[in-house]
């Protein structure tokens, strides 16, 4: 039935599946997990750093000035354990073009209001970004649809907002799964559809975005209510 959501919370799949991706021209290998039923081209690994790695990371930040290490070291070697690759979907080259250049744009605000990307690297032959895993619980769970009010949840999506717009960028992907809610703070997710904002527009872009997220998350509160989890 068109806008509205199953109600079924997924259960992960307990198989950990072998994964390699290139990064930067160095070979991350791991185990993963398509946690996301909707969003299978989404992956979050484990990240397996082999001894010989690890040695050459030890030497490096032990023999080198911190400055000269950061800058010699590749990021390959010092990624979190758990990261999400991000694949191109197919027919999805133009939405990943836009994803990535808006992680660029954005740079000051990784690790804030988005995930922190650590570029663009190649899994099974596709292109794929290698994103830092937030955590939390997106804004379909029962803590943001139940255990928050409206008001809480609109002053959280527009603080976290604002400094986006502020750097001249503008969100239009407003799907309430598309948010984390992370230590009482709102992450965007998925800015394949971002877009360059005139100033101009930034009032409009702000009423019709927020307009729209509201009433997909109303429509979803409404549904948990009589149904339950929704699978995210």
């Amino acid at each position: 039935m068109p806008g509205t959501y199953p109600f079924r919370l997924l259960t992960e799949s307990n198989a950990n599946l072998f994964t390699q991706f290139t990064l930067a021209g160095w070979r991350v290998s791991g185990t993963c997990t398509s946690p996301w039923s909707k969003h299978q081209h989404v992956l979050r690994v484990s990240i397996r750093q082999s001894a010989l790695t690890k040695f050459a990371l030890w030497l490096m930040t032990t023999i080198l000035p911190p400055r000269l290490a950061r800058a010699c070291i590749p990021t390959a070697w010092t990624l979190p354990s758990t990261v999400i690759v991000k694949k191109q979907k197919p027919q999805g080259k133009e939405e990943f073009t836009t994803e990535l250049y808006t992680y660029n744009r954005l740079s000051a605000l990784q690790g804030t209001q988005l995930p922190i990307c650590y570029g663009e690297a190649c899994c099974d032959g596709t292109r794929a970004l290698v994103l830092d895993y937030v955590g939390g619980v997106s804004l379909l769970h029962r803590s943001a649809l139940v255990e928050t009010s409206e008001e809480q949840i609109k002053t959280m999506v527009l603080k976290a907002y604002g400094p986006i717009m502020d750097q001249g960028i503008a969100y239009d992907d407003w799907k309430p799964d598309n948010f984390h809610l992370v230590d009482g703070k709102i992450i965007f997710l998925d800015l394949e559809h971002a877009y360059d904002l005139n100033e101009d527009d930034r009032e409009y872009a702000i009423k019709i975005g927020l307009g729209a997220f509201l009433e997909r998350w109303k429509r979803a509160r409404r549904q948990y209510e009589r149904h339950g989890e929704i699978e995210c």
